[in-house]
């Protein structure tokens, strides 16, 4: 049997081939696909295909045949047997990925597939509309992954700079610098300072102290009276010596 379907996608068909070109992700999107293993031409995995209310997995392998980017072409072979059962699945699928409409693209993909086993009794009919069904899931899925691809790659716009850091604290200039004075103006300060007379209290003098000062008059003028009294004792005694 041969099927054909062909779509097209609003995106550059970069973006498409390079999407299709990935084995590991484009059979990811076969619906009813399961990859288990995956070399650099080949990988191996299982298909389920249902048809009317029939269904059957196919457990096989399938080869990369053709990646010709220029071109836009790729081709493989799959084959592979019923997991449950005596059928066998055969297939060559070729697909070409080319430009449309300028910014678009358009993908075609065409089978040459033998299948055996109870799936076929419902009709080539049925069997034919089973893969289109299968294929246009597929494309869906191609459409949503490949416009997630095409948006990653559109060019965003560059981030404001940020602030540069400096590299030290700044100085702090004349209006925020602190107010106070050198210090030979402080010592200019504290020696203009006024004296004062001797009998005045210092700031920093205590009670006791003030008092120690104002007694001191007192006992001078004491010491003098004693001093001429003993003066004039010594007299009175030379006098009665003669």
């Amino acid at each position: 049997m041969r099927t054909h379907y062909e779509f097209t996608l609003p995106i550059p068909a970069s973006v498409v081939w390079r999407l299709l070109a990935d084995a590991d992700r484009a059979l990811g999107l076969v619906p009813g696909a399961e990859i288990t293993g995956i070399g650099a031409r080949s990988c191996s995995g299982s298909l389920k295909l249902r048809v009317r209310s029939t269904s059957a997995t196919y457990r096989g392998t399938a080869q990369l045949i053709t990646k010709d980017e220029s071109t836009g072409v790729l081709a493989a072979q799959l084959e592979g047997s019923q997991t449950r059962g005596a059928g066998a699945l055969k297939a060559d699928v070729e697909i070409t990925v080319g430009s449309a409409d300028g910014s678009g693209s358009v993908v075609a993909i065409t089978t040459e597939f033998e299948l055996t086993g109870p799936v076929t009794e419902a009709g080539g009919a049925a069997v034919e509309g089973a893969v289109d069904r299968l294929l246009a899931k597929f494309a869906g899925n191609v459409q949503s992954v490949a416009a997630d691809g095409a948006a990653e790659g559109l060019e965003q716009p560059e981030p404001a700079p940020l602030p540069s850091v400096p590299d030290a604290e700044p100085t702090p200039g004349p209006a925020s610098a602190p107010s106070t004075p050198p210090d030979d103006e402080v010592v200019a300060a504290v020696r203009m300072q006024p004296v004062g007379d001797t009998d005045t209290q210092p700031a920093f003098a205590t009670a006791s102290g003030s008092t120690r000062r104002a007694a001191l008059p007192t006992i001078a003028r004491a010491l003098a009276a004693a001093a001429a009294v003993v003066g004039l004792l010594a007299a009175v005694r030379r006098l009665r010596r003669r």
